[in-house]
């Protein structure tokens, strides 16, 4: 999946404010997004995100072979 950042609600003062996570897919019963955490390797919903389709689509893996 694209990586993108996702809003924190528990904070520290001192803590980034948001997560960096995978996008996994739809929903089907509730509106949103399915992400997948790096760290805690759980998956969840979240409604609001900032999708990072710059750094996906220059450091990703195309599928493609170049010779």
């Amino acid at each position: 999946g694209s990586p993108a950042h996702i809003k924190r609600h528990n904070l520290d003062k001192l803590e980034s404010r948001t997560e960096r996570c995978k996008f996994v897919g739809y929903p089907k019963e509730t509106c949103g997004y399915y992400f997948y955490h790096l760290d805690d390797q759980n998956v969840f919903v979240a409604n609001r995100a900032v999708f990072l389709k710059k750094e996906h689509i220059l450091g990703g893996d195309s599928g493609r072979m170049i010779e």
